[in-house]
């Protein structure tokens, strides 16, 4: 039986569905497992190792027209005459993908925009109060093995095993910063203005955190374009053991650095949902989006602390704020930071 995951972005979107691949492998063990997914992201999949195929879409080939790539990516996708077609993302894109890979059963969101229901053979509703991404997903997954199999399954979570190559993980290792203090990871920035918490609340967060625990060592983390900011940060920090990796990583050093961390302090962004997926305690600050549908999702018990703007505006959904530029996320005291990741790391 050949099964393809359709979930090609983002960052954080991929990830959520990790759970529904996980479970896929765990109540169908004998299916090969292919996923289409979005060449800059492949490599957040790759510890996954029942996937047995990545099919690499190639995002910027296609707004670009190039006619070669976008052939070759077409000719993979038929390549492995699918049985069963999961799309996850719910966009006319991925409709449409599910359709042209040939797969004779293709489930879908019954609730998917863009008219992309009309690609699939079932179109699954999901009830009231399954909001998440990660529980939405899991809910179709378990009445697409129903269908299969006859076998109801409980809407419990599902723990991801990630696997990363030793020599990826000792490469890790020699990026963090000297001593044998607790471990501290903090994802300062995002692509949303209106998430960016001030600078100066992370100082004073670690500051305070440094008290109660005087080895405390912390990491930045980041894309590329968000470096220098991480240098301007790096320097509020000068008061304890800090290095700036921000976009100095790939996905898979990422995954092993937050694996040897005992917190993230984070905003809304995807190495916050690669954390929870690795089971790591995230203090998430949230004003802008809404946690019911995009929080950190604890699969095993793992204690997240969301801590939440008090704008009446939230969550506004707006990557600018709409009160002239304030991040709402500012009305999060570094106490409060402080005071939930203590509890995480004691």
């Amino acid at each position: 039986m050949r099964i393809l995951i359709v979930k090609p972005s983002s960052l954080g979107d991929v990830i959520h569905g990790m759970p529904s691949a996980m479970l896929l492998h765990q109540q169908l063990p004998e299916a090969e497992l292919s996923w289409v997914v979005n060449d800059n992201f492949a490599d957040v999949l790759r510890p996954l190792p029942f996937l047995k195929r990545l099919i690499l879409f190639p995002r910027r080939a296609f707004a670009r027209l190039e006619t070669s790539r976008i052939r070759a990516f077409w000719q993979e996708l038929r390549q492995e005459k699918y049985d069963y077609c999961l799309d996850y993302q719910g966009l006319f894109r991925s409709g449409l993908i599910s359709w042209l890979s040939g797969a004779g059963q293709r489930y879908g969101f019954a609730q998917a925009r863009e008219m992309a229901p009309l690609f699939y053979t079932a179109r699954i509703a999901c009830p009231d109060g399954c909001r998440h991404a990660v529980a939405k997903n899991l809910h179709m997954t378990r009445e697409f093995i129903r269908c299969l199999t006859g076998q109801t399954l409980p809407p419990q979570p599902v723990a991801v095993e990630m696997v990363f190559p030793a020599e990826i993980r000792d490469n890790a290792r020699r990026l963090l910063p000297p001593g044998n203090g607790p471990l501290l990871g903090i994802a300062f920035s995002s692509s949303w203005p209106a998430k960016n918490w001030p600078l100066e609340f992370f100082r004073d967060t670690v500051a305070e955190l440094q008290k109660a625990l005087p080895s405390l060592r912390c990491w930045l983390l980041g894309s590329p374009a968000e470096h220098e900011v991480g240098e301007q940060l790096l320097a509020k920090l000068d008061f304890l053991p800090t290095v700036n990796l921000a976009g100095k990583t790939d996905l898979q050093t990422l995954g092993c650095l937050l694996q040897q961390s005992q917190a993230l302090l984070t905003n809304d962004s995807g190495p916050m949902h690669l954390a929870a997926a690795l089971s790591v305690p995230c203090t998430a600050l949230f004003g802008a989006t809404d946690p019911a549908l995009t929080g950190p999702f604890a699969a095993d018990g793992t204690k997240h602390t969301v801590l939440r703007s008090l704008c009446p505006q939230s969550p506004c959904f707006q990557r600018q704020c709409p009160r002239q530029g304030v991040s709402c996320d500012a009305g999060i005291s570094p106490h409060a930071a402080a005071t939930a990741l203590l509890a995480q790391m004691a």
